[in-house]
């Protein structure tokens, strides 16, 4: 009776070292996790894969219209332009007199406005900013470093645009260059997407304004296709553009008969957020996780960016990693399977020294320490996509396979080190 409570005892104090132990690894790798995250990833790669096809079904599944209408200037028209950077400024003007004039919520407008031009066409632009500033939302993200060449850029972009009309153009990346959090507000100018969101919102929003948030994206075909309907400006004007603004642009393709054309933009442009950006080849291209995935594409413009950001708060949905004590606590779970196999390898090693090397269950060992990692990932990975899928939550599926894989890694690595140093000592006994 006594060799039993002995024995409980005993139990006890293991277990509760083993609980221990796998809480204090499980905090430490939470931290290191939060201050670098490049060391150690709360996800797994696979989450880029599980976001797309979460995207892909959100878009298939929706039956409310999209929100945001692009419009984009496109190589066809920047290169019949002057000058490439900044866009004719005149032709700005006179594409969005044209979009106003159909009705929309509001126009964001994707250009910065950090540097002068010709005197005429910047006031032409001003003067349409000023004449329609309740229905303009302008991106700012000027800078007075010396090292981008533009010393008077919060002047010059005092000039364009007023307090009111601001939002930042800022990008968050992650150390891979991948674009998949934004913010609400940047320090206390509101983000782009945030500015136009508040258009259409009827509450506040839920997010803390300085705290990151997943982008909760939409996609069409896997991101091969664009989500949102996307116009060229060129639709929107007409030949006084030429003479108006010096320029020799070819309309030809966009002459429509006016009554067909004016029906077709207004379903477009009427009553909704509409985002004038670029869409070149290689200028304002960001990399997120649809472009990750399939690595086809060189990136996603900015303001498309922009619109998946927009119409995620708009909707209000939200993807996020899960609470910090159910990570705790599913990292301690992955702890407590990888110090269970360090006890396989251990007790393999005592048998190695009983001299059972070559016994079936010595083999059945080794080949568990080596199955069960890969086991563990492949189930990881499901519930990870189960859960992104479904819920919008991520599981920290990166730090609990690095959690398993480490340990066995370092008990694996200890048995090498035994081996060899038993070995040094026989050669110089």
């Amino acid at each position: 009776m006594l060799m039993n409570g002995n024995r409980d005892k005993k139990t006890a104090t293991v277990i509760f070292w083993y609980v221990l132990s796998a809480f204090v690894l499980s905090v430490l790798t939470l931290l290191v996790s939060q201050n670098a995250p490049n060391l150690l990833p709360y996800d797994s790669s696979l989450s880029d894969y599980f976001r797309v096809t979460r995207a892909n079904a959100l878009l298939q599944d929706r039956n409310d219209p999209l929100d945001v209408t692009l419009v984009v200037v496109s190589e066809s028209l920047i290169n019949q332009l002057p000058y490439r950077s900044p866009v004719d400024r005149c032709v700005l003007a006179h594409g969005l007199e044209s979009i106003l004039s159909l009705n929309p919520t509001v126009i964001g407008v994707d250009f910065l406005l950090d540097k002068l031009t010709e005197t005429a066409k910047d006031n032409r632009l001003k003067q349409v900013i000023v004449d329609n500033g309740e229905k303009l939302v302008m991106a700012v993200n000027a800078t007075d470093d010396p090292v981008i060449g533009l010393p008077n850029a919060r002047k010059v972009e005092a000039g364009f645009v007023k307090p009111q009309n601001r939002a930042s153009a800022l990008f968050i990346k992650d150390e891979d260059y991948v674009v998949r959090n934004a913010v609400i507000a940047d320090e206390e100018v509101p983000t782009f997407a945030a500015k136009l969101a508040s258009f259409k919102n009827t509450r506040p929003f839920t997010f803390d304004d300085q705290v990151l948030f997943q982008i909760d994206w939409l996609a069409k075909k896997s991101g091969h296709d664009d989500a949102f309907p996307v116009l060229p400006l060129e639709i929107f004007l007409d030949t006084r553009v030429n003479d108006n603004c010096k320029v020799s642009l070819d309309l030809r393709e966009s002459i429509v008969v006016d009554t067909v054309k004016e029906k077709f933009l207004r379903n477009q442009i009427e009553k909704k957020i509409v985002i004038l950006g670029v869409d070149l080849n290689w200028e304002d291209r960001h990399v997120t996780p649809l472009d990750a995935v399939w690595h086809e594409k060189v990136a996603l413009s900015g303001a498309v960016i922009h619109a998946n950001i927009t119409q995620q708060l708009i909707d209000g949905r939200v993807i996020r990693e899960v609470d910090y004590y159910w990570a705790l606590l599913i990292l301690m779970l992955g702890f407590s399977v990888a110090i269970l196999l360090s006890e396989k390898i251990n007790g393999t090693e005592e048998r190695n020294n009983q001299e059972r090397a070559k016994t079936d269950e010595v083999k059945w060992g080794r080949f568990l320490v080596l199955v069960v990692p890969v086991v563990v990932g492949i189930l990881l990975s499901l519930i990870n996509w189960l859960f992104i899928y479904f819920g919008g939550l991520v599981m920290p599926s990166g730090l609990v396979a690095a959690a398993v894989g480490a340990d066995i890694l370092m008990e694996l690595f200890k048995e090498v080190i035994r081996h060899s140093w038993v070995r040094i000592k026989g050669a110089c006994g």
